[in-house]
């Protein structure tokens, strides 16, 4: 008899081991995804407010320059930048760096095909931007311009 239920105690402590093992693997996966997923959400946050930040800028600076939206155009694209630097693929940190090193603004052919470079990286990164997009089609979007590939 004493057996049986060393048995069925072993049985049993083995099913509640498995469960707590089961459910501790769950809520670590769970908080791993979680936590990747709101890092991809601040990152793709980031390139659109960079994104958005540059074409108003460069509105702004298509203006008179005494625009009042130039400062808080200027504001918006140092906070993306910014945000960047904390979630951005390196990549597309490199490529935005040597765009920034090598223009001020989106003035020349050159200046557009290395902007959409680093719009390219930033679509790269995404695990959900499956395909690519030609350069051309990218100029397009964002320019009105065609873009050599």
């Amino acid at each position: 008899m004493p057996t049986e239920v060393s048995i069925e105690l072993i049985t049993g402590a083995f099913v509640l081991a498995g469960v707590v093992f089961g459910a501790l693997i769950q809520f670590f996966l769970t908080n791993i995804r979680t936590r990747r997923e709101a890092f991809e959400q601040r990152q793709s946050e980031a390139y659109v407010a960079f994104l958005k930040a540059t074409a108003e800028l460069a509105i702004a600076q298509t203006r008179d320059q005494g625009s009042a939206s130039l400062p808080a155009a200027m504001a918006a694209a140092a906070e993306a930048k910014a945000r960047i630097a904390i979630y951005g693929n390196a990549d597309v940190a490199k490529r935005l760096a040597h765009f920034m090193r090598k223009h001020e603004a989106l003035t020349s052919p050159e200046a557009m095909a290395d902007f959409v470079a680093v719009a390219t990286a930033m679509r790269k990164s995404s695990r959900r931007a499956k395909n690519a997009i030609p350069a051309s089609d990218l100029g397009q979007l964002l320019f009105s311009a065609d873009v050599p590939d």
